[in-house]
C-alpha cells in the first residue's frame, strides 16, 4: 500500500496551477520531503518555473478526483484537471507559496524546492523544504493498493484515531472506484 497524493504547482509567470497524482513520495526529515516526478511532465515544468510545490495527501473524500488526476494528462491534452473535477483550492495564509492547497485533503505540505536530482532519463527526485503545512482533522488518509483484475484502481483508508501504528489490519477496505470519464 502506498499513500497517494496530489502534487500541485503554479506557473511563476501566468499563475496557472496544475498537478498530477503521485504515490512515490517520502519524508526525509522533519523539515523536508522528496517526490518522484516524470521529467517530461507539465507538473515538472511548473515546479522548475516556480521552485515550489504542494504535496496534498489524499483523503477518502477526494478518491474520484485523485483517480481523474492519475488517469488524465492535463496540459498536453488541453485538460484543466482542477476545473474539470471542481476540486476546491485555497491559498495558504501567511506564506510565500503561491500554489494553493486542497482543503479536503488529509494533509497539505507546501515546499520550496531544495533540489532536483535526475535519477533516470525519465524521472527525477524533487527535494522540497517545508514552508507551511495544514491538516484536515476530520479526513481519513487514502492509500493506493494497485489495480484489480479489470484494471480499476483500488484504495483503502486509515482512520486517524487508530490505537496503534498502521498495519495492514488497521486499514479498512473501501469500495473499488472506477476511473472517471469527463467531469463537467
Amino acid at each position: 500500500m502506498d499513500p497517494c497524493a496530489f502534487l500541485l504547482s503554479t506557473d511563476a509567470v501566468s499563475g496557472y496551477t496544475s498537478g498530477m497524482a503521485v504515490t512515490w513520495m517520502n519524508r526525509c526529515d522533519k523539515q523536508s520531503w522528496m517526490v518522484s516526478v516524470k521529467q517530461s511532465s507539465y507538473t515538472m515544468q511548473l515546479i522548475r518555473s516556480s521552485r515550489e510545490f504542494v504535496l496534498a495527501l489524499a483523503s477518502s473524500e477526494l478518491v474520484n478526483e485523485l483517480t481523474y488526476f492519475g488517469s488524465h494528462k492535463g496540459h498536453d491534452e488541453g485538460i484543466d484537471k482542477l476545473a474539470n473535477t471542481g476540486i476546491q483550492t485555497m491559498p495558504f495564509d501567511a506564506s510565500s507559496i503561491r500554489t494553493p492547497y486542497l482543503p479536503q485533503a488529509y494533509r497539505n505540505i507546501a515546499c520550496k524546492v531544495g533540489g532536483i536530482l535526475p535519477v533516470s532519463d525519465e524521472y527525477a527526485i524533487v527535494y522540497g523544504n517545508i514552508a507551511e503545512q495544514c491538516d484536515n482533522d476530520v479526513a481519513e488518509q487514502l492509500f493506493y493498493c494497485g489495480k484489480d483484475e479489470q484494471g480499476n484502481r483500488q484504495y483503502v483508508v486509515q482512520h486517524r484515531h487508530s490505537a496503534q501504528n498502521m498495519r495492514i489490519d488497521d486499514v479498512l477496505p473501501t469500495k473499488t472506484y472506477l476511473p472517471l470519464g469527463s467531469i463537467i
